[in-house]
């Protein structure tokens, strides 16, 4: 069995890839440690897509007894039902298991999923209180999430689509809107939205040129049959706090130089500003598609080298460039990397075999699409693509 700790994080994610094929049966813990780190939640949903698809009939243990309380067992329900990882788990596995082994009902986990869900389904983007409902108990109230599961009511979210079709994506001035409800309730972030439109546009462009992408290239698979089943989501948050209380060098990395430059750049920003507090938006998508290498060449990972899928994957970033058979003229992921240069931000992307990253504090748009690997070691292939992106937010 695969256990997935409460600490979680990049180098578990990695550590875990292997083990996830090989047991089909993976323990997910009560509450997550960190789940408000960068990128932390749609890595977990890649996880678990690499699992359930290299398993016949994967099952997911709980630590919920059988001798629970009612209201304990309910509890522990309530906060699964409430996470876009835990929905995810439970659309892609088979059983669902208490601690001793005994099988959980889909249904009763579906049952406490449904509220939240509803919210998502029925969300009117012009609304604060109704986009913040996507995602409850969200602490400074900036934040929403999305997940669309394929085959299901759920495929096609309402306030993503304007009907059930792949072709009927909201745009950009949607996208917008979307973000300044999800913003609208914590002062500072709806005054400056008021003061300047650089942020908003951006974020709105990146949004939709993002899960545009996603809704184009994530279902099928290379001989042209659809993935039976698939999930994206797409998560959208702040993470803020008192440059005394927790400061970014615990975000440090042992091996990546230019990353901790970037951390040291925003905290020398943050800290010059009379509120000295560091304060950043969250982007992140995640899909079970191909990944983008194999998508744009529509070759299997077997017929590429790690650095061919390293540069295929940096190419997906220059304009005109699209997938084999898209109808799209490849502007997509171009305006993504001059959004990210005007507004200082910060990338990952977790796709096939490669981990990479690009900080954008010092880069231009006319600058050669170029990424740094995460990590020096030889990865996993991961199903799909999570990509996570951060702004830091001067004012």
């Amino acid at each position: 069995m695969l256990i997935i700790k409460k600490d979680f994080n990049f180098d578990e994610f990695e550590l875990s890839l292997n083990r996830a094929r090989t047991e089909k049966c993976i323990r997910l813990p009560h509450k997550f440690k960190h789940i408000g780190f960068w990128g932390l939640e749609v890595a977990v949903i890649q996880l678990l897509v690499t699992w359930a698809r290299s398993h016949e009939s994967p099952e997911i243990k709980t630590y919920i007894n059988d001798v629970d309380s009612e209201s304990s067992r309910t509890d522990q329900l309530d906060y699964l039902g409430r996470r876009l990882f835990s929905i995810a788990g439970l659309y892609l596995t088979r059983k669902v298991l208490s601690a001793q082994g005994t099988e959980i009902l889909k249904a009763e986990y579906a049952a406490h999923c449904s509220t939240v869900l509803k919210d998502m389904y029925h969300c009117d983007i012009y609304s604060p209180e109704s986009v913040n409902k996507t995602y409850p108990k969200s602490r400074d109230k900036i934040a929403a999430q999305f997940i669309c599961l394929h085959g299901s009511k759920h495929e096609f979210q309402a306030a993503l689509y304007n009907g059930p079709s792949r072709k009927e994506t909201i745009g950009r001035k949607e996208f917008g809107a979307l973000i300044r409800s999800a913003l609208a309730k914590n002062k500072n972030f709806a005054e400056y939205l008021d003061r300047d439109t650089t942020l908003l546009n951006g974020m709105a462009n990146l949004m939709f040129e993002l899960f545009q992408n996603t809704n184009d290239h994530a279902y099928d698979q290379l001989d042209g049959t659809s993935f039976v089943k698939n999930v994206r989501a797409i998560l959208f948050k702040s993470h803020s706090d008192s440059l005394e209380h927790k400061d970014l060098s615990e975000m440090k990395s042992e091996t990546n130089a230019r990353f901790n430059d970037y951390l040291e750049h925003c905290t020398k920003l943050f800290a010059a500003r009379p509120s000295k507090m560091h304060q950043f938006l969250e982007l992140s998508i995640v899909d079970g598609g191909l990944g983008l290498a194999q998508k744009f060449t529509g070759k299997s990972l077997d017929e590429l080298t790690d650095q061919e899928e390293r540069r295929i994957t940096a190419e997906c970033f220059r304009d005109g460039v699209s997938s084999k058979g898209s109808q799209s003229r490849g502007e997509g992921l171009d305006e993504v990397w001059k959004a990210l240069c005007e507004l200082d931000g910060f990338i990952r992307i977790r796709t096939g075999r490669l981990c990479l990253y690009q900080t954008f504090h010092d880069k231009e748009p006319s600058d050669t699409r170029a990424f740094s690997n995460w990590s020096n070691s030889k990865l996993e292939h991961a199903e799909g693509t999570a990509v996570t992106i951060i702004i830091p937010c001067f004012f």
